[in-house]
């Protein structure tokens, strides 16, 4: 922009607030009668909020655009058998998202949560074998020894006995960023078998996880700060009554921090750590105490508008493994012009 014309806000009482880029022409009656009696005020490289000449209205850039791209999804496996000189195998292959660092592999009982009884069988390998073209690669080996005394094992009837069921459990595959999960897949597998027509089959049913419901982002907070879930594209609480978006997976969740209506006059907010916490436990650090201002947590972003404080983040596979609920627990610190007040928020 290099020139604001003569009467381009000419009698615009609605402006009050602006940011004039530097070096620009502004015409002689560019700001005349708008709904700031000062003119003096609009020159340029000024920013102007409620008529006072105050820096900290400019908007910072959204955080939601650092997430454009990333995908850390993962596909369904495609799951075959081989016996491989009297060992048996399971080779799983993952189709994931581009933005994956890294494969984290584990094996439980059917249904993914318990893992009691599971290595005594069957393990898997400790390396993902990565392809650079999205393609993970990860093999379980059966101990055939160990099916009689392993409680994995299903029989298809008494009379069969051990000659014929099935060696039943659970894949779980997580996708990284570096090493915190961002997206997690289970898969039920049963391997059937009969022996009295030495044969085997696979067959696996994949079970995404990609919703939870009811879930509650909150902050209780005290002293002079607001916190609230905002919305990705505004600095601004989900107003009461209108339904709080449940989260699933992949999704990000924004927090919003500012001070409160009584404070806002006399203290912004200078600095503050903030939380996920289920089950009394830190799954996700979202943001840290810096030198002077925030530090954003690994899978975060941080961004400001005016005196509000919006801290956009993934929501990781660890709250989705520990309840139907997590809250969002903090520390902030306020600042006068002349102390620091310490608001606790949780």
């Amino acid at each position: 922009l290099k020139l604001i014309d003569i009467e381009a806000f000419f009698r615009a009482a609605g402006l009050k607030s602006i940011n004039i880029p530097a070096s620009v022409t502004i015409g002689s009656h560019a700001f005349h009668s708008t709904g700031c009696s000062d003119t003096s005020l609009f020159v340029s490289g000024q920013t102007v909020c409620d008529c006072v000449i105050d820096d900290s209205c400019v908007t910072t850039s959204g955080p939601t655009t650092i997430f454009d791209g990333q995908n850390y999804t993962i596909q369904a496996p495609d799951v075959t058998f081989q016996d491989a000189n009297g060992q048996f195998q399971l080779d799983f292959l993952y189709k994931v998202g581009a933005s994956a660092d890294d494969l984290r592999f584990s094996l439980f009982r059917t249904g993914c949560e318990d893992d009691s009884g599971v290595s005594n069988i069957i393990t898997a390998s400790t390396s993902s074998n990565y392809n650079k073209d999205g393609k993970f690669f990860r093999e379980v080996s059966v101990d055939k020894t160990k099916i009689q005394n392993s409680t994995l094992f299903v029989s298809e009837g008494e009379s069969q006995g051990f000659s014929a069921g099935s060696i039943n459990f659970c894949a779980k595959a997580e996708t990284l960023a570096g090493s915190i999960s961002v997206s997690f897949l289970k898969t039920d597998v049963s391997l059937k078998f009969d022996l009295m027509n030495n044969t085997f089959t696979v067959e696996n049913n994949g079970i995404q996880a990609n919703a939870i419901g009811n879930k509650n982002s909150t902050i209780d907070v005290n002293y002079d700060v607001d916190a609230c879930r905002c919305s990705k594209d505004k600095f601004t609480c989900i107003p009461f009554g209108e339904t709080i978006p449940v989260l699933t997976q992949n999704e990000l969740v924004s927090i919003c921090l500012s001070p409160n209506d009584a404070s806002k006059v006399d203290v912004d907010i200078s600095n503050f750590e903030m939380e996920f916490v289920q089950n009394k436990n830190v799954v996700y650090k979202a943001a840290d105490f810096g030198t002077t201002k925030p530090l954003k947590g690994s899978l975060s972003q941080i961004s400001t508008s005016g005196q509000t404080y919006k801290v956009t983040s993934r929501v990781v596979t660890e709250i989705f493994e520990g309840g139907t609920s997590f809250n969002v627990t903090g520390v902030a610190y306020l600042e006068f012009k002349s102390r620091r007040l310490l608001a606790s928020v949780g």
